[in-house]
């Protein structure tokens, strides 16, 4: 159902909370895992919603790496052997994050700086989620246009 709203444009699985929720504590490649992210995928893609990144986390809190489009494209030229290698082996093990509270500019920033369409957030008590360069375009956007706004007023009512 989540997969099918407009308008979002991220889903997070949380392994820790996924495998407590089924059942099956800590244990994230539990068949009840696997075939609950193998239905959320498919949901994905039914809705046209596609994977950008993978957060890799071993315990749903703390950040251990992520797999990017570019990180497989980068091992693809490096090697041709994405396929047979684990998430480990092309994962970028040292990730650049955000706080909850970071601003929309330094968010930005970050993401022109360093060329990343997604930005994990972590706060105080692990990871919290992931901002996708979308988010950050259709905020600034909403910006934009509130401020277009107040200046149109403004100029109407003079």
């Amino acid at each position: 159902e989540i997969a099918a709203i407009e308008g979002v444009d991220l889903l997070f699985i949380g392994p820790s909370d996924l495998s407590q929720s089924l059942g099956v504590t800590g244990d994230f490649f539990h068949e009840k895992c696997i075939d609950a992210i193998d239905r959320v995928t498919a949901a994905c893609q039914q809705h046209g919603k596609h994977i950008g990144a993978v957060v890799v986390s071993r315990d749903g809190r703390t950040l251990d790496g992520i797999v990017s489009e570019r990180d497989v494209v980068r091992h693809l030229h490096h090697d041709g052997t994405v396929v047979d290698n684990t998430v480990g082996a092309i994962m970028t093990e040292v990730v650049e994050t955000c706080r909850p509270d970071a601003g929309l500019d330094e968010v930005m920033e970050t993401m022109t700086r360093r060329r990343f369409r997604h930005l994990p957030v972590v706060g105080d008590e692990g990871l919290v989620g992931v901002v996708s360069i979308g988010d950050v375009v259709k905020h600034k956007i909403g910006q934009l246009e509130f401020e277009r706004d107040q200046l149109d007023s403004y100029v109407h009512q003079a």
